[in-house]
């Protein structure tokens, strides 16, 4: 069952601060940084589904800008399954992130996922 679309993109501040206690990085491009956090230890229960925090800077542009961006980065998330699989995400974004295109956007954040997660729990 896919997971609602709010739930993939909503965090509390304690469930923040933990996962910046334990996130590694994971990968990074040209104006994109992605940290990991795979089994949080300060849940009794694991996660059944994934999550991404998404900072965006306002050194990256304008409102308008900034929240074409967050879009971009959950319409990916959201319509490539990537929910699915329960690990929690955080993408950090640099002024730099102005020059992707959304497909080298889309081609980042799936293509890494695929390396870290089997590919029988992702689905295409």
């Amino acid at each position: 069952m896919k997971p609602k679309f709010r739930a993939l993109f909503s965090f509390a501040k304690k469930e923040i601060a933990l996962f910046f206690t334990q996130a590694s990085y994971l990968a990074q491009i040209h104006g994109i940084k992605l940290l990991i956090e795979r089994n949080p230890a300060g849940e009794q229960a694991p996660i059944d589904h994934g999550k991404i925090l998404i900072i965006v800077s306002r050194k990256v542009g304008k409102a308008c800008i900034r929240n074409r961006l967050r879009r971009q980065i959950q319409a990916v998330y959201y319509e490539h399954d990537l929910g699915t699989v329960p690990l929690r995400l955080a993408l950090i974004t640099y002024p730099q992130v102005k020059d992707l295109s959304f497909d080298e956007l889309s081609n980042f954040l799936t293509s890494t996922l695929k390396r870290v997660v089997p590919s029988k729990t992702l689905a295409q």
